[in-house]
């Protein structure tokens, strides 16, 4: 009785253990979804990046995630005609940057 009590506690720890460090190794995540979204536009000066988000992953909804000069986060739908000429403009500067450093 008491062997297999210990075989429980042992088998216990080593899950706990390998769970444990397998959220380790990995880091911690902070998941950000969009669950609404911004309708008025962002001047370009003040975006920095964006990062599409999609309904196929983890959060259910389609947006882009504009990345502000003051480190916020604006959630945008990508049907919106403001975010397709951000992700335009900002698709262009990309290429005159890479063209120069060519």
């Amino acid at each position: 009785m008491a062997s297999r009590y210990l075989d429980t506690i042992l088998l216990l720890c080593c899950i706990v253990t390998m769970l444990s460090s397998t959220s380790a190794a990995y880091g911690p995540r902070k998941l950000y979804c969009c669950v609404e979204y911004q309708e008025k536009p962002i001047p370009y000066q003040q975006i920095k990046g964006y990062k599409q988000q999609s309904y196929k992953e983890v959060c259910n909804n389609d947006a882009i995630i504009f990345y502000t000069a003051k480190n916020k986060k604006v959630c945008a739908s990508i049907k919106d005609e403001w975010v397709r000429t951000a992700l335009a403009h900002l698709s262009s500067k990309l290429k005159k940057m890479s063209a120069t450093t060519l």
